[in-house]
């Protein structure tokens, strides 16, 4: 049944991906959630419904833990979607295209698999539990770099609010980018294009699919002391290739975060 769900949401994120990029053109209404920095807007909503339709339409017994109306706090079961329908909210509603749609299953609290959707290139990130990782129809790996001074490192927006961190970061790594999407951040060290991701209070829709990528392409998910950790744990995350975590650890506890 699992493999059934994989199929069906393969096309279901495609599809969905493809309206949402149409919608381009259309004005954002947004609206504010915790703060005037957590914004919300139409198409979020409207997403989620249509994938909320689609999959209780399909495999009615399961369960969707989502990030919007309600839906964020929702127990996980033995089928368990996660999903995020715009990651990168801000992006979106900036018209910068680099957002993406994030949808995983779970078995209550265990990865199955996981897709990451990018309606402005149609590129699909994903990857089946113990089948590897792929981008689009090619297998993707993490780097080998393992030298810090060689690597791209990728911050999340919270991580910012550590001027230190960031300071010591920009000094000892090749560069540093803020892309303001979690799950694209995680998907590209799987893909080999950055070295690690450093999250901070992150959400478990944020990162329920990169998390199974990553570790599908052989990366490390771990906490900021480099202790290997699951997906729910999601205060203090390294989404890293693995070679070169001691050192980006080091770094981080150098200044007490």
């Amino acid at each position: 049944m699992s493999k059934q769900r994989f199929s069906f949401a393969m096309q279901l994120i495609k599809d969905i991906g493809k309206e949402l990029k149409f919608k381009q053109n259309i004005d954002r209404i947004i609206s504010y959630k915790s703060s005037e920095l957590d914004i919300v807007t139409q198409f979020d909503l409207e997403i989620q419904q249509k994938f909320v339709k689609e999959i209780k339409a399909k495999f009615s017994s399961d369960v969707v833990l989502a990030e919007e109306e309600g839906l964020s706090d929702v127990e996980p079961t033995s089928a368990t979607w996660v999903l995020d329908p715009i990651d990168g909210t801000a992006n979106f509603a900036h018209r910068l295209p680099l957002y993406c749609i994030s949808l995983a299953f779970y078995e209550r609290t265990e990865p199955v698999f996981g897709l990451i959707y990018l309606p402005e290139t149609g590129d699909l990130y994903g990857a089946y539990k113990g089948e590897g990782a792929f981008l689009n129809s090619s297998r993707i790996r993490v780097s080998n770099r393992d030298e810090i001074s060689e690597s791209l490192v990728t911050v999340g927006t919270t991580t910012l609010r550590s001027v230190e961190l960031l300071n010591l970061l920009h000094t000892n790594v090749r560069r540093m980018r803020v892309l303001g999407t979690a799950a694209l951040q995680a998907a590209f060290v799987a893909a080999g294009f950055s070295e690690a991701f450093i999250g901070y209070r992150l959400n478990i829709w944020d990162i329920a699919a990169a998390y199974i990528i990553l570790k599908e392409a052989g990366g490390r998910v771990t906490d900021w002391n480099g202790k290997d950790i699951g997906p729910w744990n999601t205060e203090k995350m390294i989404f890293s290739n693995g070679h070169m975590l001691r050192e980006l650890c080091s770094l981080i506890s150098s200044v007490g975060v």
